[in-house]
């Protein structure tokens, strides 16, 4: 059979489990990102063997956390970083920090490499900004603690995707340049792009058509051109895409504040590429493992429940030390926990460039799933029990 037609009969049931999928698991209230991630597992290799990926179903892959980690960026407040530094810097501190010691120290303690422990730690310290933010926003708090909820995950998520850049750069280096000297490479090019973009796309925007669905179109064009010149200017300093694609969208946050221009990207990452990204995912998945009661059973619940204390844990004690009242400690603690979007993108990356190998991505793709699905939960507990009220 002709490769084009190979591929065509892969993303066709990768697709339509991609548009029923969600109406099958919604009595469930399973996310529709949940929903995907579960079918993967059940069809992919692991599971009926039904479905297998290629090198054009991996591209589209790759396009779909790309879109991710654009538009995780594009959906940053950077301003929201100017206020309260201290404040945000404890809290970041006490909710990144006591994660990433649990997971690497539990990863090291079940016998993972070096590399593999630093990779589930990294994972810890984020959060999926594309939830905890709207999230946060939904209900009534405080006008600064809120904003600095909203930065500290921020800073959380920045901060882990540079450290997945230093583990990424150690293990499959790009460039060969010592790790100092990469990394003065990497801010140089960072400070100079920083001025660079945000002048050229507020003088493309301006010059461009004046009004009507052409502006939006040419102004859409220009974001995915310009993010593909970045991704490919970062590739040539080491950089994995999975932090440029998330620079990119920081970078632009400030200046592609129309509605309209991320409500297209939004539809079109997540009407093809998206859902293919998280398909993938799942086929990672190897949920026979669980069915054994050995020890990567017993690491996969450890894993869980280790994160749960962890995240919860220091996103209380932190918020507390930032000055916090004590319900809104409670309440970040718990608004922090999903895991998404660059927890999968980090999990995806590791694995196609062989840090961690099937047991690790099952039980961070699995922590994944249950955070999702358990978080909103919690939060109905926490913000009836202290009387939150959502936004009208």
């Amino acid at each position: 059979m002709p490769y084009a037609e190979s591929t065509l009969l892969i993303l066709l049931p990768i697709l339509f489990f991609g548009l029923v999928a969600p109406e099958l698991f919604r009595r469930l209230k399973l996310p529709y990102v949940t929903s995907l991630i579960l079918v993967g597992a059940i069809v992919g290799p692991y599971g009926l063997d039904y479905v297998r990926s290629n090198e054009v179903v991996e591209f589209f892959g790759f396009l779909g956390f790309t879109f991710l980690m654009l538009l995780a960026g594009l959906e940053t407040d950077v301003g929201t970083l100017q206020h309260s530094k201290r404040k945000i810097a404890t809290l970041a501190l006490a909710n990144g920090g006591i994660p990433f010691l649990a997971g690497a120290l539990l990863s090291l303690a079940f016998g993972f490499g070096l590399l593999p422990s630093l990779v589930v730690g990294t994972v810890f310290i984020s959060s999926s900004v594309a939830i905890v933010i709207p999230t946060i926003r939904s209900f009534i708090l405080k006008e600064e603690d809120g904003q600095i909820m909203i930065a500290a995950v921020v800073v959380e998520d920045i901060v882990s995707l540079f450290l997945l850049a230093i583990v990424f750069q150690s293990i499959s280096p790009i460039t060969d340049l010592p790790l100092p000297q990469y990394f003065v490479a990497l801010i140089i090019s960072f400070l100079f792009i920083r001025r660079v973009v945000p002048r050229l796309a507020r003088r493309f925007f301006s010059s461009s058509a004046s009004a009507g669905q052409t502006r939006y179109e040419s102004q859409l064009r220009f974001v995915i051109v310009l993010t593909i010149a970045v991704l490919i200017f970062f590739s040539f300093l080491g950089v994995h895409p999975i932090v440029a694609a998330f620079l990119v969208g920081l970078l632009l946050a400030d200046v592609v504040t129309s509605g309209e221009i991320i409500g297209k990207l939004h539809t079109l990452g997540y009407g093809l590429f998206v859902p293919v990204f998280f398909f993938i995912v799942g086929m990672e998945m190897d949920l026979g493992i669980l069915l054994t009661p050995d020890l990567t059973s017993v690491f996969v619940g450890a894993l869980i429940l280790s994160f749960f204390v962890a995240k919860a844990g220091g996103g209380y004690i932190g918020a507390r030390l930032a000055g916090l009242e004590s319900r809104y400690a409670s309440f970040f603690g718990i608004v922090s926990l999903p895991q998404l979007t660059t927890t999968l993108a980090a999990v995806y990356a590791a694995s196609t460039v062989g840090i961690i190998g099937p047991r690790v991505v099952t039980a961070i793709t699995l922590l994944s799933v249950v955070t999702t699905v358990l978080t909103p939960l919690l939060l109905r507990v926490v913000t009836g029990r202290f009387h939150f009220r959502p936004q009208p």
